[in-house]
């Protein structure tokens, strides 16, 4: 999708998340599109202020499918953001966890952004954007799952098959990993076919196949696939009349490699993460702000008060003096920065588990 084929955009209305969308746009009132711009608005009633919106592009002959559904709450068009209640992720992109709108007025609310250099350069939408992926990432890491939308491709076709740094809807042949074959494990499969996947939260399987130990022999397992999605946990069980499942089916080769275990025998593709920026949990995405903030306060409050943990003036009898908390283990806004972190850690400590599972160990007797 560009904006060289749609020239517009529609926006539809329903009284419900889950009503009949129609039209409010007209020919004469629908959105054009203007090349370089990203933001758009469209004015409401009053009275409307609870109803459901989605969106779509289109030109005089095609249109897009319609965004996802969403409610816009009437106030200042200048701040966008969760906090405001008015962002939604655009159609086709994975979207923002928080915009530099949320953390200007929410995690960093009366602080003054502005470097004491010679140009008082001002913190940038970009830079606010960049912390946030950051630290998004980090929580990645924290919690074990992934919250940026991925799709893992097992060996991609090499002309065909593209990789790209982000996520987008609508092309097929893109993909943002690339994952390694799982090995053939005889115990495993007993276990109704279990497959344990290497990244979760998983939104859906594309791909799952059972591929011999000579890859010349290969079985499409989609059919049988039943995916636990938070999980990551992958089963191969027929949904029809065999009742043995897929150790004893029609399929002899799994009766000839059930016995052993070799490499690199099942293929999965598949997509994890969020669906959208939209259906990061309430909580997660506070998490994030407040460590987002952190590394920003961090850098902010050097770029105000570089090196200084006191000073004075004095002139004809007149004096001032200014001391700060910044020291070599005390930063500037260091009072914030501490409360944020306590928060970050109790949260931690009571979810970890929710989102990253439990860990297990198993114990062998004699």
């Amino acid at each position: 999708m560009t904006q060289k084929e749609y020239t517009h955009i529609r926006v539809y209305q329903a009284d419900t998340e889950g009503g009949t969308f129609a039209e409010i746009t007209t020919t004469a009132t629908r959105i054009p599109l203007k090349i370089g711009d990203t933001m758009y608005q469209f004015v409401v009633d009053k009275e409307e202020d609870a109803k459901w919106y989605k969106y779509s592009f289109g030109n005089d002959v095609d249109e897009s499918v319609l965004s996802p559904a969403f409610q816009r709450q009437l106030g200042d068009p200048s701040k966008i953001g969760y906090t405001f209640k008015n962002y939604t992720s655009p159609l086709g992109t994975f979207g923002a966890v928080l915009t530099p709108d949320d953390m200007r007025y929410t995690y960093l609310w009366g602080i003054d952004a502005v470097s004491t250099d010679s140009q008082y350069s001002i913190w940038l939408d970009e830079q606010h954007e960049a912390f946030v992926r950051s630290a998004a990432e980090d929580f990645e890491k924290f919690l074990n799952i992934d919250i940026y939308r991925r799709k893992y491709k097992t060996k991609p076709v090499s002309g065909v098959d593209r990789r790209s740094q982000s996520w987008m809807a609508g092309d097929d042949y893109l993909y943002t990993d690339e994952e390694f074959p799982y090995d053939y494990d005889p115990d495993q499969w007993q276990n109704f076919g279990f497959l344990q996947l290497r990244h979760r939260p998983v939104i859906e399987v594309s791909r799952f196949t059972l591929v011999g130990p000579t890859e010349g022999s290969i079985l499409d397992l989609m059919e049988w696939a039943r995916l636990e999605k938070d999980l990551g946990q992958l089963h191969a069980f027929p949904r029809n009349q065999m009742i043995y499942g897929p150790l004893l089916g029609a399929y002899g080769t799994i009766l000839l490699w059930q016995m052993k275990r070799y490499p690199q025998g099942i293929e999965v593709d598949y997509e994890t993460g969020y669906e959208s920026a939209d259906r990061v949990d309430a909580g997660l995405r506070d998490m994030i702000g407040k460590w987002a903030a952190v590394k920003l306060l961090n850098v902010i409050g050097d770029g105000l008060l570089p090196g200084f943990a006191s000073q004075s003036i004095s002139l004809d009898g007149l004096s001032e003096s200014f001391s700060s908390t910044q020291s070599a283990t005390n930063a500037y806004f260091g009072a914030r920065i501490m409360q944020y972190k306590k928060d970050i850690e109790d949260w931690l400590r009571r979810n970890k588990y929710k989102y990253g599972g439990l860990p297990l160990g198993f114990v062998t007797g004699g």
